[in-house]
């Protein structure tokens, strides 16, 4: 497999603090990866300059062959980058269909997001089908379970036809049931697109993840599958040097 996305020597500095601290990182074309790291490790910073919302110090950003260092956040998305947050950011006054329909129209010129439509586009049709709210496209966002809520959000990215998408904790607050439906579906994308993952559900992971990547102190500590991840010396140290030992016991075992 090639790299989507290649991050070169990457530096993020918020004065004088390297939150990035020359980073190489890079995402293989339909994989699913996942990003851990302790609080501050810099994986929502990592996120923010995939996105645009930060700006590198220094370094070298390139996704799909193109140089995207400097290039905006909205033609990020209009390039095929597509971020999900850790709290619902959906409107929840609005349908189910209307936030979808939307977010379509995001995409492409600005005066759609005003006319007037009287049926779904097959894509947001797809993208409903895909997430399992077809049956409650006319339901309130603000009616919808928590879980359901972040499946809306993935279906508004899906509608846009993105290459990777970020998923910021999409499992958090979830029951075990949307747990393992969000689980299931993430690898079910991977037809059409890349998936990148904060998480810090660490039985959500053991389950779901193939590859994993350990941030610490805005560094790559380590990198490999599960098993590879649990059994490096200094990814035990990072963790189980913290203060709740059994919590982050539980982190990495």
């Amino acid at each position: 497999m090639s790299a989507l996305i290649q991050m070169e020597n990457i530096v993020v500095d918020f004065d004088g603090f390297h939150a990035i601290d020359g980073l190489d990182f890079w995402v293989d074309r339909g994989e699913v990866r996942f990003l851990i790291g302790p609080n501050g490790a810099g994986k929502t910073t990592l996120i923010d300059v995939i996105t645009g919302m930060a700006k590198p110090t220094a370094g070298k950003i390139v996704f799909d062959d193109r140089d995207i260092t400097r290039v905006s956040e909205t033609d990020r998305v209009r390039a095929g980058i597509g971020r999900t947050f850790q709290a619902p950011s959906s409107f929840m006054n609005m349908t189910v269909a209307e936030n979808v329909d939307l977010a379509e129209n995001f995409t492409t010129h600005y005066w759609n997001l005003f006319r007037k439509r009287t049926a779904l586009s097959e894509r947001a049709l797809d993208a409903l089908e895909r997430v399992g709210l077809a049956q409650l496209a006319d339901t309130p966002a603000g009616a919808l379970s928590h879980g359901q809520k972040k499946w809306l959000e993935i279906a508004m990215l899906l509608v846009q036809d993105p290459t990777l998408i970020l998923l910021d904790e999409p499992v958090a607050g979830m029951t075990t049931d949307e747990r393992r439906k969000t689980g299931e579906l993430i690898h079910s994308l991977l037809d059409r697109c890349t998936v990148l993952i904060v998480e810090h559900d660490m039985s959500f992971l053991r389950e779901f993840a193939n590859r994993v990547s350990v941030l610490h102190q805005g560094k790559l500590l380590a990198e490999g599958s599960v098993s590879d991840v649990q059994q490096n010396s200094e990814v035990q140290e990072v963790y189980l040097g913290r203060s709740q030992q059994s919590e982050n016991t539980e982190a990495v075992a």
